[in-house]
């Protein structure tokens, strides 16, 4: 009975191991099968993608799986690939390549690498990683895609780029010459007070006329900036009436003959100075107004300006500009900011424009991290809101009295108010060379600068100025046209650069285009203006280069000049002597300096530019202009620690400040001589 007992308990024990075993070898066939679904998936996926992947070892490039598209861009169709190298199969080589991303992921096995390559004439684009493969392991997979097509297409789109840079330079330059003839030419007719009212009418309708046209222009050249990246955002403080005033004065061209009421607001808790570029903001406004007047035949344009909390140290200023116009629809409304958009071609057939207006102030405010926002309804009328983020300066606000003042503002003739703008001080020492082949433009830049008393000298080709300075002449500023025939603006400045002229040359050029003025920079001008020239730009140039480092010298000289006129010939002869012996210390100082010309010292060099600076203003109220001239041109190498130039220049500046002195020594002693005769 318990022999039964022990057999039955065995052969139960044995039948529950045999079912254990029975479970778990189950279970491992599922995994199997598991694991054979999930890899066979992973292929399935890998397949589908039409893109070159491979999975490989990453210590040793064999290759555990290939797609079938890198089968075939290889030529491996229906092989089982698996097992081999993948620098044998793909590189033709006996060893992992030394550019294999392999090795830099085993530095950083956490990241991808991104690469590109040209092979087999295509360009291909690698991406690689490590990944946890189906089997546990970890394997280095590359996806390689193809973007022949993409590269080729980003070349097309920059040479149609490069393409329309080309055109819109010569259209600029095109348009900008002749204009630069009507509107200097008008201007310079303008200034003059003995002219016929009904000619002076004529000549600001010209003239406006004129800026409508340059206007049109510099919207394409400056949404061109936006396009490249170019166009920069400049903040500087600045006063909002004055934003205010700038912007009213160029309501009437806007307005024309048209039965339109102007209404200004400004709210009297408009803070009074902000910190923003004030130049883009009068141009958001004008596009705004432009476009209010256009399509506004009668009633009413409005402007309110006010500022409204934003941050801490910023304020949002509003300006809101509303009309009675023709309005938009919806679908109208939607597009409005949509490049070279205009609605109503046929109603509108009178209106001037380019369509751009409205997208370049849309792009102008978002760069300035604003926003605009616009309301229309058909036949009533538009209103845009823009908010910009100004920097706070203080808390004073415009009030009342100045808001009151600011709404009752007269509107002056815009040509006539333009040319008023600037109050020209003479530089009656001062000298100035302009090269431009057509003698119109010469003729134009003559009359804009001789207002300020200038000694202005011309030139007809780029060669031509650089006779003039072979010749000995110097300049206090060279005004040089960008293209010329032959020898072009660029190239000149370049040979007169290589002649160690160091004096400002300013290019007037009519390629407004992007980039323009990075390019003068680098290629040897100190600055530009662009055709047709602005006299305010010009001014400013005049007053940067000439006015500020001259005023001072040019002074002294007129007004010792008058005392030696009034005070007789014995007072002249003083000043003589005076420079004699100032002459002869500064003499024996500069030939100090040049005996050490192999180690000069920066305390040499200080005391060299100090004492040639004394020199250049002593000669100028002398009248030896050329013997200054040539004293400012050491004093600026010294200033520049140029040696080389300090040196060839000091010999020739001692022989003649001598020659200088033996010549005013004689004239003492000869009228001493008289003197004794008498």
């Amino acid at each position: 009975m318990n022999a039964i007992l022990v057999t039955a308990v065995a052969i139960l024990a044995l039948t529950i191991m045999i079912l254990f075993y029975i479970g778990v070898l189950k279970k491992s066939n599922q995994a199997i099968n598991l694991k054979n679904i999930a890899i066979h998936s992973m292929d399935n996926v890998l397949n589908s993608i039409d893109a070159m992947i491979y999975v490989t070892v990453p210590e040793t490039g064999e290759i555990i799986f290939v797609n079938d598209y890198m089968k075939k861009v290889f030529d491996y169709q229906d092989q089982d690939l698996a097992g081999k190298y993948c620098y044998q199969l793909f590189r033709k080589t006996d060893k992992l390549c030394d550019f294999c991303p392999c090795f830099q992921l085993k530095k950083a096995p956490k990241e991808m690498i991104i690469w590109d390559e040209y092979v087999m004439g295509r360009n291909i684009r690698h991406s690689d990683c490590l990944i946890d493969w189906t089997d546990g392991r970890k394997a280095h997979l590359q996806y390689a895609m193809d973007i022949t097509e993409l590269v080729v297409s980003k070349e097309m789109a920059e040479q149609a780029n490069h393409a329309k840079g080309i055109f819109l330079a010569h259209m600029s330059h095109e348009i900008r010459t002749p204009l630069n003839a009507i509107l200097g030419m008008s201007e310079i007719q303008l200034k003059k007070q003995d002219i016929d009212a009904d000619v002076k009418e004529a000549l600001s309708i010209i003239y406006s006329s004129g800026n409508l046209l340059l206007k049109i222009i510099d919207d394409i050249l400056d949404f061109s900036k936006i396009e490249a990246g170019k166009l920069k955002i400049i903040n500087q403080r600045y006063e909002v009436p004055s934003l205010i005033s700038d912007t009213a004065q160029l309501i009437p061209i806007r307005c024309h003959d048209k039965p339109i009421n102007f209404k200004l607001i400004v709210d009297e808790n408009t803070l009074a100075t902000l910190v923003g570029d004030v130049l883009r903001i009068k141009q958001i406004l004008n596009n705004l107004l432009s476009n209010a007047f256009k399509y506004t035949e009668a009633g009413e344009v409005k402007l309110y300006v006010s500022t409204e909390p934003y941050e801490d140290d910023m304020t949002n200023l509003v300006l809101r500009v509303s009309d009675t116009g023709q309005g938009m629809t919806e679908k109208q409304v939607a597009s409005i900011f949509d490049e070279y958009s205009r609605f109503n071609m046929l109603s509108n057939q009178g209106i001037v424009g380019t369509g751009l207006g409205m997208p370049i102030t849309k792009r102008l405010v978002e760069m300035m991290n604003g926003e605009i926002s616009v309301e229309s309804i058909p036949d009533q009328g538009t209103t845009f809101t823009v908010r910009l983020p100004q920097k706070k300066c203080n808390l004073n606000v415009c009030g009342k009295d100045l808001a009151e003042s600011l709404q009752k503002f007269e509107f002056g003739n815009l040509a006539v108010a333009q040319i008023a703008e600037v109050e020209y001080e003479k530089l009656p020492d001062a000298k100035v060379l302009v090269v431009d082949d057509l003698s119109t433009n010469l003729v134009v830049a003559k009359g804009l600068l001789l207002p300020y008393g200038l000694n202005i000298d011309t030139a007809e080709s780029g060669y031509e100025a650089i006779e003039k300075l072979k010749a000995g002449n110097t300049y206090d500023i060279i005004f040089m046209d960008h293209m010329m025939p032959q020898l072009n603006g660029i190239e000149a400045t370049k040979i007169i650069r290589e002649m160690e002229y160091t004096d400002p040359i300013i290019c007037l050029t009519a390629n407004a285009v992007v980039g323009q003025e990075e390019m003068f920079l680098a290629n040897g001008f100190d600055g530009f203006i662009s055709k047709p020239i602005d006299i305010r730009k010009l001014d400013a140039v005049l007053k940067d280069f000439i006015r500020v480092q001259r005023l001072d010298e040019v002074a002294k000289s007129r007004q010792l000049k008058e005392y030696v006129k009034k005070s007789g010939k014995k007072l002249g002869n003083e000043i003589e002597r005076c420079f004699i012996n100032d002459s002869q210390k500064a003499k024996e100082t500069l030939q100090d300096i040049y005996r050490k010309k192999d180690h000069l010292s920066d305390e040499d060099l200080k005391t060299f530019t100090v004492t040639v600076h004394g020199m250049k203003n002593i000669l100028a109220i002398i009248g030896n202009f050329e013997l200054s001239d040539l004293a400012k041109q050491l004093e600026r190498a010294g200033k520049e620690r140029n040696v080389s130039l300090i040196l060839e220049k000091v010999p020739i500046f001692i022989d003649e400040m001598q020659k200088l002195i033996e010549d005013i020594n004689e004239d003492i002693d000869n009228e001493d001589i008289n003197k004794e005769d008498e």
